[in-house]
């Protein structure tokens, strides 16, 4: 068994494995705001100091639909498939040209990903307004990617797909993993539904490529969704 069948299975056992208990789905949508640091080998340190200066945060995006099982009366399990959009943007500076012009050039990159995240979620309280706190571990699947360069306004992009026979590909990791921490809340609109927000942190713990420099995203969110439970026991909180 590799690596994305037993990940597609521990999902969906998971899933069934508290399935008995008092469950919901949500739908959410994320807004994101991407960074990519370089951490690179000791005799490659001057160039990534240089690297990380020139990096921008990029706003991309997430959205989702997730299971929720209860645990206890304040504790909730949740896995789910999100689509998400990650990138950078990197100032590279001006290109001098034999003619003595001057070009500005910038890139940048969006990949996207479809992700099985598996989250633990603490909640406190049963009133109408419930602080909680999430945290949790989330696969990542490569689908594609597109690279933009800037000349002067001028844009060239380039495409790329995970199967693509491109030198590009040849290192990059196609299965990724990231851990998320959220503090939010969740509002009750009626008996079964529920409005959440939570601003969100993620690490992306795996590099992009398997290169002497290795690339880590970080990135901060904002989870905006609504939750329909489905069976609702008493110890699923109730409004107050």
């Amino acid at each position: 068994m590799n690596r994305i069948q037993l990940i597609l299975f521990s999902f969906i056992f998971s899933t069934y494995l508290f399935g008995q208990r008092s469950n919901s789905i949500e739908f959410l949508s994320s807004v994101d705001y991407n960074y990519r640091f370089y951490i690179l080998e000791e005799n490659l340190m001057p160039i990534g100091e240089v690297f990380n200066g020139t990096h921008r945060a990029k706003l991309n995006w997430r959205i989702g639909t997730h299971y929720n099982n209860q645990i206890n009366h304040a504790l909730y399990f949740k896995a789910g498939i999100n689509l998400s959009r990650v990138g950078f943007y990197q100032r590279k500076g001006d290109a001098f040209w034999p003619d003595g012009t001057v070009s500005q050039i910038n890139q940048s990159e969006n990949q996207l990903y479809l992700e099985l995240p598996i989250r633990l979620r603490k909640e406190l309280g049963s009133r109408k307004i419930i602080p909680f706190f999430e945290f949790g571990l989330s696969p990542m699947f490569y689908l594609k990617s597109k690279h933009l360069t800037e000349i002067d306004g001028v844009k060239t992009a380039n495409y790329l797909n995970r199967n693509d026979n491109n030198p590009s590909n040849v290192d990059f990791n196609n299965l990724q993993f990231a851990i998320t921490l959220t503090a939010g809340a969740n509002y009750a609109l009626a008996k079964n539904w529920q409005l959440f927000f939570a601003p969100t942190f993620r690490y992306h713990m795996s590099p992009t490529a398997n290169t002497p420099a290795r690339e880590h995203y970080y990135n901060i969110g904002l989870e905006i969704g609504i939750r329909r439970f489905i069976n609702k026991t008493s110890t699923t909180q109730t409004n107050k």
